[in-house]
């Protein structure tokens, strides 16, 4: 009918962000370590967007954030451009002028020679944080620099902005004795002289106690998610994945599934329906999906192939075009499927899908 507007079904496949799951899990993890929170949004928030999560956290008031990269710390400025927030950059910046430029920088020092080359550059340790290094192959300055680091501190009467060291799966024995030695060597080089102390990560808080820490930095717990099957009860997933059907065929009518001829699919099982969804590998939704399961008015469907922009699922006669389609809804056991950990599959999803908070 001339005049009449048509609404316009939407098949896109979005990602839904809830802000009170994200804020609760973090007044949770805090209450539970009784430290302040350093949030990680490394690789675009584990792929949560790290600009939508960034201003969900700056609303609650959490203003220090912790990013690998200096373009993920620009993202961070693009959307909260305030002088109030600090953001540690993980990995060594080589154009020394971005830290002196920008009052919200914090640099990780890497290693000794960093910390020098910062220096003589004029930038002040207020605007450092040493990192210390026990031997896991990753950055930081070793425990035998640490009589050398001793001596410039007191040289040059340094105070920084922190100090902090990296637990990651370690034994329990192991653990205990990293943190003693992070607490000695704090001790050491005088605790009054580091603003923020942390060494815990998600996992490393749960099992390890510090007494001389003042925050903990927690990535993947903030999430909801967990790891190597430490879970966390009272953490809620954050983000949901949710499709729709955007078409049906019937098999029989078909030569072809996509690409591939349908006898590939119809080796042990008989395929009646398919029906396509607007998500691909293309999106980051790997093809070490296929095989796995999606969830269709509360049943599982299994994916049986992905392709760059769309995905086909083995559907039967109760779904119809537009029925919602919630992917990774059980990301555990898509990480035995695939053999990929959370963090893999999430964190590559791309900017084509769009994030949208709730």
């Amino acid at each position: 009918v001339l005049g009449v507007k048509i609404k316009m079904r939407d098949y896109s496949t979005k990602m839904y962000i809830n802000k009170n799951n994200l804020i609760g899990n973090i007044k949770y993890l805090e209450n539970l370590s009784n430290k302040k929170m350093l949030p990680i949004l490394k690789a675009n928030a584990y792929g949560h967007d790290i600009k939508l999560i960034a201003k969900i956290l700056y609303e609650n008031n959490y203003k220090n954030f912790v990013v690998a990269r200096e373009s993920e710390a620009k993202d961070i400025m693009d959307i909260i451009n305030q002088k109030d927030i600090k953001i540690l950059i993980l990995e060594t910046i080589e154009e020394l002028e971005i830290i002196k430029k920008n009052p919200t920088y914090i640099m990780a020092i890497n290693n000794f020679e960093e910390l020098l080359r910062a220096l003589n550059f004029g930038i002040s340790s207020l605007k450092m944080k040493l990192k210390i290094d026990f031997n896991f192959g990753r950055n930081g300055i070793p425990k035998d620099e640490i009589v050398r680091l001793k001596k410039l501190i007191i040289d040059k009467n340094l105070i920084f902005n922190g100090i902090f060291a990296h637990l990651f799966s370690v034994d329990y024995d192991d653990g205990v004795n990293i943190i003693k030695e992070f607490e000695n060597i704090i001790n050491y080089l005088g605790k009054e002289r580091f603003s923020i102390i942390d060494i815990q990560n998600s996992m490393g808080f749960k099992f390890f106690k510090s007494y001389i820490v003042t925050h903990t930095r927690i990535g993947t717990y903030n999430y909801g998610l967990y790891e190597d099957g430490n879970i966390e009860k009272n953490i809620k997933r954050v983000a949901t994945i949710k499709s729709r059907i955007s078409s049906i065929k019937n098999v029989e009518e078909l030569k072809y599934i996509a690409y591939e001829k349908k006898e590939k699919f119809q080796n042990n099982e008989s395929i009646k329906l398919i029906g396509k969804i607007n998500f691909g590998y293309g999106d980051g939704f790997l093809k070490f999906n296929e095989g796995s399961y999606a969830l269709i008015n509360g049943i599982e469907y299994k994916i049986i192939q992905i392709n760059m922009d769309s995905s086909f699922l083995q559907i039967d006669e109760n779904i119809n075009i537009y029925d919602e389609v919630e992917l990774y809804h059980d990301i555990y056991e898509v990480e035995k499927h695939t053999k990929l950990k959370v963090t893999e599959l999430l964190s590559i999803i791309n900017e084509r899908i769009v994030r949208k908070e709730i």
